[in-house]
């Protein structure tokens, strides 16, 4: 038996409780209880009374600790002189005991109360007491302590660590003056919990009460720090000697303590052994710091903070505003266990800590309160509202005009504002972290109790919760959205507020979970406010608009939606429409937002400008419509039919909210809630949602304001109307059986298209302006693909946005008639008379080209040949009519001429052209007489008489006329002779009255067709000469308006221009002349097409008199002064081909150039193209080839001129070595050997002056050695080579790239003929390339670093001339600095070159040397130059030879490449890398098939399955397209070259085929995305694939499932013996692989069918897709069984989509089959 069991023996077996059983009952109790208990036993029992007396009062003496043992001293005043003189050894400390500590056998027992002598030997039981210590053997203690692991019990480290552990002599007390014992005391070891207390006789003492309550909490605290221990796990380290000793009562004297608080604080981090950085320490220093932290008084310090939080007091409201507090908090916390934090935490009421901390600080409502509105809707004083707009008072005006420009800004209060709170909301965050991450890991414990006990500190009601977010995100809104913000601050991490929020108590009687009513009132605003203001803001937010918006759908959105379909909405009657359900759950949860956007709009009406905060509100009615549709759970077709009254309700309460309520207005509607109103309809267009006609027709009636308000100033809504139209222009749409004429039922029109088109009228050309400023603000959403919109008129965007959506609608519903009956209505009320006084005499816009343009696009597929016929016979019988004397007014005729226009233009069709024939013939009588009598008619009826004219000679000429010269002369001649008449007519007729411009270009233009028509007619020549002379004079800006002049000018020499053949030569150069002057006057984009087009005829297809008189007259106009028409006649010149013009025409115009150049005239670049492209063919008589000084003449004129530019070199370089290419091979002639004396002479003096050389001169030089390659004793290749390095290492730094570059350019053969050669150059490159560097680099060391020093225009040459001479040490040198060098910085012609050089040098490598680049290259930084390093990669792989090595190691890692690129290519970083592995795939797929095995080309389709799936890389959304377009592109090459290599497992390409397939599908509105993140369909502007990717897609299927011959044949690298012969096989196998790939054609169709439930198709795309899928079908079709399985596998929906494509592909085909029919 142990000495333990011996002095506690075991209790005999009885009814009364055991001891221990009593101890957990003291230990669980309570103190007030404990205390009571013992006061009642001293009150009745005397001995107990004695007891405690000894216990509680008795005196102690000092204990000390003298070298490790502890001693009793009697004489303290000597103990304590010895102390202050050795500290090193001795310290003395006082032990506090349990206040009501039970007297059993386990009880202190003192040493110097033994009866044993204090000399005689110890006995056993003093052997376990160690210095009046011993250890706890009985408690529970060490019940789970395992000395082998954690150390011996029985030691220093453990008193000092684990006190609660051992069993002490005595109690000491210190903290009551009579509660010290005399005999004994105990010195504890230092460091340890129980050292702390110290005797403060001069201090203050507290209470008994109070003191015995803060011993219990000390000892709860220290409890409680090695209950966290043992759950660390993890001994504490000793603390320092150093640290104070006398912890509590400096602790207790803060309480009285008169410091500041941020004084306190640090006292009582300093106390507690913080180290003195504790405010900054992060991470590992201060996981470290707790770790050695003394953790005994955490637990009074955290009650202190909170103490200090909860006073209600200003000195609260510092407290909760200090920075300080909350970081030593955040470090209690951390400190303590959870069994003590947490019901700390929890009595404080943290939560309202918190409340209060951010109202105080950080929440003060940074929107405006509403203001209370009158009982009529209006406010009759807003004076006093915007107030409340400023969080400051606003200076007078006259303050303002007298402030300096220092004067504090918002913008700057908002910064500063911003930069003081930062602060504290981190330290608030990181508390509210910290027991959140304590409740979470101790969730995940042994213990889970714990964890719950922390989330109660987090758990509140939901009001209290509401406010608590509310007041956080406004808190957020301040801080992200101030302008000194940093991105990298994570104020927008919403999780912890949401996790406050998610922890709430729910009353479920009330409450049915989602806490509707509190989160719309405290919460909606700031919740829209914050979401708003994080879409505008610099950086993306994108993880906190997602909370935010799934905050709004689950609190507001989801539950209005429940409440809609269970039966809590009403109907609302709306002007006599049908009765509509009202969303009044929606409704109601949005009056706070309403209140705001009312308080706007009433402070925009006061003309006062609108807070920021206010106006974004505004931008969250159309963001909530967009929420309402994208996480509706309709997923199918039906579903969304059945989900469309809850979107119809909800778009009308956000409607009212937004202040446009369906019906009339009494007043005019905020700017702000129309523009609200109209992005709410976009969003419906967007996600191709509608909304019923009755609807829209009351947005567009009440709300257009082209009705109401009443009798008060209205403005039309033009951007409004337009979304209507993009959303739904079938509301503009009459009843079928409606008239025109008939009256409406009510005040509003029935036909709204009708009114519309009035309303257009009515503001034609003097309003339009505003109407397109007004139409601008849409384009930003509408993802049109036309030019910007300042290019275009204000009636092209009425046109685009207005009219031409709803001609679209009327065609579309198969009654185009009736939008060209009123189209012809507006036309025909377009008189003089009701002209607006204040209009313009301009076009109108139902004239315009435009509106023409988009009707005949539209006309012959919208009308049947009937109904063509009809029309045109009504439309000339009115013509007819108006042709009478008593017919109707001519200005009421403009409609007949348009529509009869149009119908003309639109037709295309034979067969339609011989249906209409009589119709014609008789259009073509009408319109002749009124051109060729002498009635007046005006100008714009002229115009288009001509015009229409065209079109009906265009029709009957191949039928009609052609073939009877009577008919011709009778009625073609007559027209001809007046539009002569009339396009060449002065100002004025007095028979036919003012031609105009317009008119004379019409007839200009019929001219010219009917001479076109007529110059295959033999004896036409004379007739077609006489006219067109006249004609072409009138082509010239003194004739024609410049519009006019433009147009005929194109007009003819795109489409006329042959007619110059029939001139003469005189006529011919005068109209050429004629034409190149009116080309002159315009403006260069429009100028350059045009001669170029007729420069091509002239040159390619004209005669040969035509070439001579065209290159005349363009001689001519080069010497002519006028920049503009030298311009013209150059770009003709450069689309001449040498050969179409004459030798001596040739060189008239080198000589002619050459002058002018030598008189500085022109320009130079211009002109020295023309000379290098006429000398590609030999010009022997001209100067530049003549005399061997002309060239050099004119290198000096260009030096004198100083225009040597980069340009003008490279021509000069080309012209001379063109002309010596012509001169060497006839070399021996006369002519040409004193040319070439000549013209070495020069290069001799030239060569021996290289430090004066110009670089116009090296150009020639340059350009005679390339020229004389073959001829060395024309400039050998030494004297070059020594000159040009010459040059390099003397010549001014402005020619060293043009050196570089002419050392680049010697050829490679030739240096290595001339090795003495190569080495000159090498070294003299060293030299340059060091003496170029900073000093200190050692001669002839080039690294890496060292070429980024270099500008980056030289970068491409200097590394090609280390690359072809080899100045690098070693290939990987090379790839380093290669790829240094083409960093993406640089220009792409730049990085251009130096690949190409780089790719230059690889040839001459072995394929060991690049097999070992290429590990290089995969061994590369993925962070720094990855990129770069890859686009290396794609050209060492296109210079491998398409063949495999004997050498076993090679060949494994040729074979190897393959599977390393597409390991790669998975994990591509950015849009470049992924491009250029791509690139490398492609080139080894396509070039490289040796390279290629079944495993790499398992291992491409796994690569391009996951960037079609949702693990691709986060490659660019702006770049969807060309993505799609390359994986579709890489896997149609696998199925040409490699269809071999698959061996049969199609199902490795079917999950390919499947994503590529649903990434042409855009999702359902709260579907989700499962497609990759490059491609974004989700946001607000999604991205979305084009027709043409659908195209490629089809374009894979149809390789997939109708395979080339080629494709499924066996490669010409085939094992098979060249001695073998080839056995003739009977099969096809075409038809082999079609039925082969038929069984797998099932898995496609079935995901085809699903997918038309997920999403939808484009229309356009959905056209290019079904030529693939009729593919697939096909195909299919052969393995029927595996359809018929397919179809009973499919669900019901899946099944109805089915049925529908095989009725559709049947259609297609011509084919039935009642397999799967109705």
């Amino acid at each position: 038996m142990n000495l333990p069991q011996i002095l506690n023996p075991a209790p005999t077996p009885q009814t009364v409780p055991t001891q221990r059983t009593l101890f957990d009952a003291i230990q669980s109790s309570t103190v007030e209880r404990r205390r009571a208990t013992m006061q009642s036993i001293c009150d009745s029992s005397p001995e107990a009374f004695r007891l405690a007396s000894h216990q509680l009062l008795t005196d102690q003496n000092p204990i000390v600790i003298r070298g490790g043992a502890i001693e009793i001293s009697h004489d303290s005043s000597e103990e304590e002189s010895n102390e202050e003189s050795d500290e090193e050894q001795t310290q003395v400390v006082a032990i506090p005991a349990p206040p009501l500590q039970a007297k059993s056998a386990s009880a202190t027992k003192c040493v110097a109360s033994a009866t044993k002598s204090t000399t005689s030997p110890p006995t056993r039981w003093e052997s376990q007491v160690v210095g009046g210590v011993k250890v706890d053997w009985n408690g529970n203690f060490w019940a789970d302590h395992d000395e082998t692991c954690r150390g011996t019990i029985d030691s220093d480290w453990a008193r000092g660590g684990y006190p609660e552990g051992f069993l002490w002599d005595c109690s000491v007390r210190g903290r009551h003056p009579h509660d010290t014992c005399t005999t004994h005391a105990v010195a504890l070891l230092p460091g340890s919990p129980g050292a702390e207390a110290e005797t403060d006789p001069g201090g203050p003492r507290p209470a008994l009460e109070e003191q015995h309550g803060e011993d219990n909490a000390e000892r709860h605290a220290e409890a409680g720090a090695d209950e966290h221990r043992r759950e660390a796990a993890v001994p504490l380290s000793r603390p320092p000697r150093s640290q104070p000793t006398a912890s509590r009562p400096r602790l207790q004297a803060l309480r009285q303590s008169t410091a500041g608080l941020d004084e306190q604080i640090r006292q009582a981090a300093h106390i507690i052994g913080l180290p003195d950085d504790w405010l900054t320490l992060h991470g590992g220093a201060r996981a470290a710091a707790l770790q050695r932290l003394v953790r005994a008084r955490a637990d009074w310090v955290l009650r202190w903070i909170l103490d200090k939080w909860k006073d209600g007091a200003d000195g609260g409201a510092r407290a909760r505003s200090s920075v300080a507090a909350w970081k030593l908090a955040d470090w209690m916390i951390r400190v303590l266990p959870v069994s003590r934090c947490a019901p700390h935490l929890r009595d404080a009421q943290f939560l309202s800590i918190i409340e209060n901390t951010l109202e105080e600080s950080l929440g003060a409502d940074i929107a405006l309160q509403p203001t209370p509105t009158p009982h009529d809707g209006r406010p009759r004083d807003v004076s006093d509202s915007s107030e409340t707009v400023h969080e400051e008072p606003q200076p007078s005006r006259k303050r303002k005009r007298g402030s300096n420009s220092g004067t504090d800004t918002p913008t700057k209060r908002a910064a500063n504002e911003a930069a003081r709170l930062a602060p504290l909301f981190d330290a608030v965050r990181a508390v509210i972290r910290s027991i959140r991450d304590k409740a979470s890991s101790q969730g995940t414990s042994e213990e889970p109790v714990l964890g719950e006990h922390m989330q109660m500190v987090l758990r509140t009601e939901s009001a209290q919760a509401a406010r608590i977010l509310k007041c956080w995100l406004q808190a957020v809104q301040r801080l992200a959205t101030a302008p000194a913000s940093s991105a990298e601050a994570d104020y927008a991490d919403l999780s912890l507020v949401v996790d406050v929020w998610e922890l709430r108590a729910v009353d479920a009687k009330v409450d049915s979970g989602a806490s509707t009513e509190q989160f719309a009132t405290e919460c909606l605003a700031p919740v829209l406010s914050l979401s708003q203001a994080l879409r505008q803001a610099e950086h993306a937010h994108r993880p906190a608009i997602i909370t935010l918006d799934r905050l709004l759908t689950k609190h507001v959105l989801l539950p209005s939606r429940t409440a809609f379909f269970g039966g809590a909405s009403g109907p609302v009657e709306g002007n006599g429409q049908p009765d509509r359900l009202k969303a009044e759950l929606l409704s109601s949860s949005l009056e706070p937002l309403r209140a705001r956007l009312l308080q706007a709009a009433q402070i925009e009406d006061s003309g006062e400008a609108i807070p920021a905060c206010l106006s974004s509100l505004f931008s969250a009615v159309p963001q909530l419509l967009d929420l309402v549709i994208r996480f509706s759970p309709a997923q199918t077709p039906k579903s969304r039919i059945a989900d469309k009254p809850w979107i119809q309700a909800a778009f009308v309460s956000l409607a009212e909210c937004a202040g446009c309520s369906l019906e009339a207005p009494e007043f005019t509607t905020s700017r702000l809630s129309i523009d609200a109103l109209r992005k709410s309809l976009h969003n419906l267009a967007s996600h191709d949602m509608t909304l019923d006609s009755a609807i829209l027709k009351d947005v567009f009636w009440f709300h257009s304001g082209l009705k109401y308000p009443l009798r008060q100033e209205r403005v039309i809504h033009w951007p409004l109307i337009a979304a209507l139209i993009e959303l739904d222009p079938d509301i503009f749409l009459a009843d079928p059986h409606h008239t025109l004429s008939a009256p409406a039922s009510d005040d509003r029109p029935e036909d709204l298209a009708g009114f519309l088109f009035d309303q257009i009228s009515a503001t034609d050309s003097w309003e339009l302006s505003t109407v397109l400023s007004d139409l601008t603000l849409t384009r930003g959403e509408a993802c049109i693909t036309e030019p910007l919109v300042k290019e275009r008129s204000p009636k092209e965007a009425v046109i685009q946005k207005i009219i031409v959506p709803i001609m679209s609608a009327f065609a579309r519903n198969r009654n185009l008639r009736g939008f060209i009956d009123r189209w012809n209505h507006q036309l025909n009320g377009l008189s003089r008379d009701s002209r607006h006084p204040m209009k313009e005499l301009g076009t109108s816009i139902w004239k315009h080209d435009g509106l023409v343009a988009a009707v005949v696009a539209v006309f012959e597929a919208s009308m049947t040949p009937v109904a063509v016929t009809n029309l045109l016979r009504e439309y000339g019988e009115r013509l007819n009519d108006q042709s009478k004397p008593s017919g109707p007014a001519t200005t009421t005729a403009a409609g007949n001429d348009v529509i009869i226009q149009v119908v003309l233009q639109s037709i295309t069709s034979w067969e339609t052209v011989d249906a209409l024939e009589p119709q014609l013939q008789s259009l073509w009588s009408a319109y002749s007489f009124r051109v060729l009598s002498d009635e007046r008619i005006s100008p714009t009826s002229l115009a288009v008489t001509w015009m229409i004219l065209c079109h009906l000679l265009l029709h009957l000429w191949p039928r009609y006329l052609h073939g009877s010269p009577d008919l011709q002369k009778q009625l073609l001649y007559p027209l001809i002779d007046r539009a002569a008449s009339d396009g060449t007519s002065a100002r004025k007729d007095q028979t036919r009255g003012r031609v105009d411009s317009s008119s004379r270009a019409a007839a200009l233009n019929f001219l010219f067709s009917a001479c076109d028509h007529l110059k295959s007619l033999p004896g036409t020549e004379e007739l077609i000469r006489r006219k067109l002379q006249k004609a072409l004079k009138v082509i010239s800006p003194g004739q024609l308006e410049r519009t006019e002049l433009v147009n005929i000018t194109e007009i003819f020499c795109c489409a006329h221009v042959d007619l110059l053949n029939v001139l003469e030569t005189d006529s011919c150069q005068a109209a050429v002349s004629g034409l190149l002057l009116a080309i002159s006057t315009f403006d260069e984009e429009l100028g350059k097409p045009i001669a170029k087009a007729l420069a091509e005829f002239a040159f390619e297809k004209g005669s040969p008199s035509l070439q001579t008189e065209f290159t005349s007259a363009c001689l001519e106009a080069l010497s002519k002064e006028d920049k503009n028409l030298h311009a013209a006649a150059v770009n003709c010149f450069l689309q001449a081909t040498p050969l179409a013009i004459s030798r001596e025409q040739r060189e008239a115009v080198l000589d002619n150039i050459l002058t002018m150049l030598g008189s500085q005239a022109g320009n130079l670049i211009a002109l020295l193209s023309i000379m290098s492209h006429l000398m590609e063919v030999p010009n022997a008589t001209a100067k530049i080839s003549s005399d061997g000084a002309a060239l050099f003449n004119l290198a000096q004129q260009l030096h004198d001129s100083g225009v040597e530019s980069p340009p003008a070199l490279q021509l000069l370089q080309i012209l001379a070595q063109s002309t010596l290419t012509h001169i060497l091979p006839n070399k021996d002639q006369s002519q040409n050997r004193r040319f070439l004396d000549k013209h070495q002479s020069k290069i001799a003096s030239t060569m021996k002056k290289s430090r004066k050389c110009s670089p116009a001169r090296l150009a020639i030089v340059r350009g005679t050695f390339l020229a004389a390659i073959k001829d060395d004793d024309l400039l050998p290749v030494d004297q070059y080579s020594y000159f040009l390095t010459a040059c390099l290492l003397e010549a001014d730094s402005a020619l060293t790239e043009y050196i570089l570059d002419a050392l680049n350019d010697v050829p490679t053969q030739i240096l290595q003929n001339h090795v003495d050669v190569l080495e000159s150059v090498q070294n003299s490159l060293r030299e340059w390339i060091t003496s170029s560097l900073p000093s200190g680099k050692p001669s002839g060391l080039i690294d890496a670093e060292s070429l980024d020093r270099f500008p980056s225009q030289l970068l491409p040459a200097i590394h090609k001339a280390i690359a072809k001479y080899q100045l690098y040490s070693d290939t990987k040198w090379f790839l380093s600095a290669s790829s240094s060098s083409a960093r993406t910085d640089l220009p792409a012609l730049v990085r251009l070159s130096i690949l190409d050089s780089f790719k230059e040098a690889l040839l001459s490598l072995e394929l060991g040397q690049k097999l070992q680049l290429i590990t290089s290259c995969i061994s590369a930084d993925k962070k720094d130059n990855a990129t770069d390093t890859y686009r290396l990669f794609d050209i060492l792989v296109s210079t491998m030879e398409d063949k495999l090595v004997a050498d076993c190691e090679l060949k494994t890692q040729q074979l190897a490449l393959l599977p390393k690129l597409c390991f790669l290519l998975g994990e591509s970083p950015n849009d470049a890398s992924f491009n250029a592995l791509l690139d490398s795939i492609t080139t080894i797929i396509r070039e490289k098939y040796s390279l290629t095995t079944q495993y790499g080309i398992e291992c491409v389709l796994e690569v391009l399955h996951k960037l079609t799936s949702r693990y691709s890389p986060r490659l660019s959304a702006q770049h969807a397209p060309a993505i799609f377009e390359r994986l579709c592109a890489t896997a149609r090459s696998i199925l040409l070259l490699h269809r071999g290599r698959l061996g049969g497992r199609f199902h490795l390409l079917l999950p390919l085929l499947q994503n590529l397939l649903l990434c042409l599908f855009i999702p359902n509105g709260g579907r989700g995305s499962a497609h990759a993140p490059w491609l974004d369909t989700t946001s607000s502007s999604p991205t979305r694939l084009t027709p043409a990717n659908a195209s490629q897609f089809s374009r894979l299927l149809s390789t997939l499932c109708s395979p080339t011959q080629s494709s499924v044949q066996r490669p010409h690298h085939s094992s098979r013996s060249q001695t073998s012969k080839p056995k003739k096989d009977l099969n096809d196998p075409v038809k082999a692989a079609r039925e082969y790939a038929s069984q797998y054609m099932y898995p496609l169709l079935s995901s085809y069918c699903r997918f038309q439930l997920y999403g939808r198709l484009e229309p356009q795309v959905r056209e290019n897709l079904m030529a693939g899928i009729w593919e697939v079908v096909g195909v299919g079709c052969l393995d029927r069984a595996s359809l018929d399985s397919m179809f009973s596998g499919l669900g019901k929906s899946e099944r109805d989509v089915w049925k529908e494509t095989w009725r559709e592909w049947e259609r297609v085909h011509g084919k039935k089959d009642a397999r799967w029919g109705d």
